[in-house]
């Protein structure tokens, strides 16, 4: 799986049980504590994802970031394709 594939995937579990979850605004350490990957590598990711309409970034005091809409129906197409490779393995 790409790093930008997983930071996408990890967003949107991240959110999985939320009510509103394109409202939640993520804080970098969230996905730092999360992911074995460094943060300019994450931050590359949320920008090529943001340019894909996935997320959504807002520069204030501290970085912020959320998934939108499109970036969850990505994430479940992503979920189908591990699924069905996991399948192929077994």
């Amino acid at each position: 799986m790409e790093h930008k594939d997983l930071v996408l995937a990890t967003l949107a579990q991240m959110v999985a049980e939320s009510a509103q979850p394109t409202l939640y605004q993520f804080i970098p350490r969230e996905l730092i504590l999360r992911l074995p990957i460094d943060w300019s590598v994450i931050f590359s990711c949320l920008s090529t994802l943001e340019e894909e309409g996935a997320v959504q970034i807002f520069h204030a005091d501290t970085i912020q970031f959320s998934i939108t809409e499109k970036g969850i129906e990505l994430s479940k197409h992503l979920n189908v394709q591990m699924d069905n490779s996991f399948s192929s393995i077994s």
